[in-house]
């Protein structure tokens, strides 16, 4: 449980290191800001999914057992 908890330190810690690089060269490109905006909410959405599946993977390692909802 405590590797599963380190685990999702790191992951936390490097995907807000990207964050904060991705902030700081997105503003250095000169873009138009509705494609800015979609960009950056694109890449929200990108850094939540990655969240969500460590999170996930981290549980599973654990033993706790994740179901997916399943659309029919």
């Amino acid at each position: 449980m405590l590797g599963a908890l380190i685990g999702l330190i790191l992951v936390c810690i490097v995907l807000g290191f990207l964050w904060w690089a991705f902030q700081q060269l997105i503003g250095l490109v000169p873009i138009a800001e509705p494609f800015l905006t979609i960009i950056r909410i694109l890449f929200a959405a990108i850094v939540l999914v990655v969240i969500l599946w460590a999170i996930m993977t981290i549980l599973g390692d654990v033993g706790v057992s994740v179901q997916m909802p399943r659309l029919k």
